[in-house]
């Protein structure tokens, strides 16, 4: 396990942390909360199968979508960023750096 930066700046280590959905929920309902946002972000799984996509995360809907290569807290975290910022620009990135100091 290593805990160097890949990507998008996502700590390796963040993918080796498995989770199911009620651990992932609980994630994102206590950052959520931390961070003061009285928003309501559900977390739900899809069984089907991806080679690339981990998950996905709905503006309308306010979901997170799993997938079962995607059931870590590294892929809850950048999924949660997708509630402040659309694609990966800087209000995403902003948002993800601020989730990734909650993990330290």
């Amino acid at each position: 396990m290593t805990n160097r930066l890949i990507g998008d700046a996502r700590p390796t280590y963040l993918y080796d942390i498995g989770v199911d959905q009620s651990v992932a929920q609980s994630i994102v309902t206590g950052a959520l909360k931390d961070l003061g946002w009285p928003l309501r972000v559900r977390v739900e799984t899809s069984k089907r199968r991806t080679k690339r996509r981990h998950g996905t995360y709905f503006h309308r809907t306010r979901t997170i979508l799993l997938y079962p290569i995607g059931m870590n807290v590294g892929t809850v975290i950048h999924e949660l960023s997708h509630v402040w910022g659309h694609g990966h620009g800087k209000v995403f990135k902003d948002a993800h750096r601020k989730l990734l100091k909650m993990w330290e």
